[in-house]
């Protein structure tokens, strides 16, 4: 069918601290790109590690800031987020993300995000080379705006997630995989769903210079079935590539995809999505 328009973390240098990674081995670190939705991890996805700098004698870190832009063309739909993260006893994260999208014919849309981390199992505990960081998480979410099968305008996620460095190889390569409990309807931009469902995602980054990350993310759609409307969300993918310009500034770059454009009068389709586009983003780590 058709949708149509309704009315203790060292400190990060670079990516991943992977400067640190190559010269001495470094356990762990921190994410220093904030989300979408303002948690610490890559696109759409969370990663496990906790994102803010730590402070010596200090509860609080030092936070990272991050501005995203996603043009999605065929769906005419430009979409640009704002979020800071930061670390709260090199165990907890605290963040919040805002998003307004623009989509043709319609209202401009906002969205809030207030989410929290925690960091439940350190990677390499017990002097091991093999074992992730595992972190929980939570998302609050609210939305301006809610199409017709959407029966809220916010919502709340949980989430798992692990998240591994793995430095045996030529070049560090990072894998993390979650699994998430959610009511969104397109990341919760356009409402929440009654029901919940079950969604997983990935990510697989490799670091082949210090000042440079390639990868791809991942993450299926939710689909409520029959109590839910029937509503389903497509999968979405990027490929994406990120620059270290400094110790404190990243760049990233990416195309996405986010399913066939059944939005608008676009392709027929059981899934709401939206094409591909082209994101750009900017994050300082203080």
């Amino acid at each position: 069918m058709n949708f149509a328009i309704p009315t203790s973390l060292p400190r990060r240098p670079r990516w991943l601290a992977a400067a640190a990674f190559l010269a001495c081995g470094a356990a762990q670190a921190g994410a220093p790109l904030v989300g979408l939705d303002g948690v610490g991890g890559i696109a759409f996805n969370p990663l496990a590690y906790v994102t803010g700098t730590p402070v010596a004698d200090s509860f609080v870190g030092k936070p990272v800031v991050g501005m995203w832009y996603i043009s999605l063309g065929k769906a005419a739909i430009d979409w640009t987020t704002f979020g800071v993260a930061t670390s709260l006893g090199k165990r907890v994260e605290v963040s919040y993300g805002f998003e307004a999208a623009a989509v043709e014919k319609l209202e401009g849309i906002h969205k809030n995000t207030f989410a929290a981390k925690v960091l439940v199992l350190n990677e390499n505990a017990g002097g091991t080379a093999w074992v992730p960081a595992v972190s929980i998480g939570a998302k609050h979410k609210n939305t301006t705006f809610h199409v017709s099968g959407a029966t809220k305008s916010d919502g709340m996620d949980y989430y798992l997630v692990a998240t591994k460095l793995i430095t045996q190889l030529p070049k560090p390569v990072l894998v993390s995989a979650g699994v998430q409990s959610t009511q969104e309807q397109v990341t919760g931009l356009i409402g929440f769903n009654k029901e919940r469902a079950t969604i997983v995602y990935g990510n697989v980054d490799i670091i082949p210079a210090s000042w440079l990350c390639l990868g791809v993310e991942y993450r299926t759609g939710p689909d409520y079935g029959k109590a839910g409307g029937n509503y389903k969300d497509a999968s979405y993918y990027n490929l994406h590539a990120a620059y270290f310009a400094t110790k404190q500034l990243t760049f990233a770059g990416a195309y996405t995809n986010a399913g066939k454009n059944t939005w608008n009068g676009g392709e027929s389709g059981d899934k709401l999505g939206f094409g591909g586009g082209f994101v750009v983003s900017m994050h300082y780590t203080f």
